[in-house]
């Protein structure tokens, strides 16, 4: 296992920086049914769902490639449903000039529904992720912030 503490570093990396981004942009720190700060301004509900969600532009081949695991949790909090996988790496402004950027939706529910076994099944799939795919620079998994330490700590155990 000499590779697994790099592998953790791309993790835990990668993953604070895409999740402050998109936290940022997405207004996901907000809690529901407060305003927006300050010299911001929200559409009403209806209007932000009916338009869709915009399309990024490729990104050029010798950008680091990078892969969301969604889990659902606080960052994917609207108004109406949760944010999809998609729906948050389009959310981050000008992510096509930093990483390439790709996911899967793992789960899309509450931090705190997530069980014991699902957290397994992440810790598995990320570490299946780093072997069959050599070119990737890191990953990402969002998650709520009522476990965000706890699912941390558990997938550096895991995985380093």
């Amino acid at each position: 296992m000499g590779h697994a503490t790099p592998a953790l570093l791309r993790l835990f990396a990668v993953s604070l920086t895409f999740a402050s981004c998109t936290a940022a942009t997405a207004g996901a720190s907000r809690t529901p049914g407060t305003a927006p700060p300050q010299g911001t301004a929200s559409p009403p509900p209806a209007q932000a769902q009916a338009q869709p969600p915009a399309q990024a532009a490729p990104a050029p081949a010798n950008l680091p490639r990078v892969y969301l695991f969604a889990t659902g949790g606080t960052i994917s909090n609207r108004t109406g449903g949760r944010l999809t996988v998609d729906e948050l790496i389009k959310s981050v402004p000008n992510l096509d000039r930093r990483v390439r950027a790709e996911g899967e939706q793992f789960l899309n529910v509450s931090s705190g529904a997530i069980t014991m076994e699902q957290w397994l099944d992440l810790s598995r799939r990320i570490n299946t992720k780093f072997k069959s795919d050599a070119d990737l620079a890191g990953v990402v998994v969002t998650s709520g912030t009522d476990t965000l330490e706890e699912l941390a700590y558990f997938l550096a155990l895991c995985n380093g």
